[in-house]
């Protein structure tokens, strides 16, 4: 389950992350950036970013994150 959740936020912001890459790997003049009045919005990238790096701690902690809920519900079922 948490495999299938973190490939799904993984799949879902890559192509955004990657086009800004794209974006700023192309872009690269000094006449863009912060400073100028009709720069890019960064909340796209932040947010697509947050969710990718999510996804990929998710897959890589997938097996922590069951283990410990097996543990509290073995925890919870189990007579004192």
């Amino acid at each position: 389950m948490f495999v299938g959740l973190g490939m799904y936020f993984t799949l879902y912001s890559f192509a955004n992350v990657f086009s800004w890459i794209h974006f700023f790997s192309i872009n690269q003049s000094p006449d863009y950036g912060f400073h100028r009045e009709n720069s890019p919005s960064y909340y796209s990238l932040t947010e697509n970013g947050m969710t990718l790096a999510a996804g990929i701690a998710l897959i890589f902690t997938a097996r922590r994150w069951a283990e410990k809920l097996c543990g509290v519900a073995d925890r919870q079922t189990a007579p004192e």
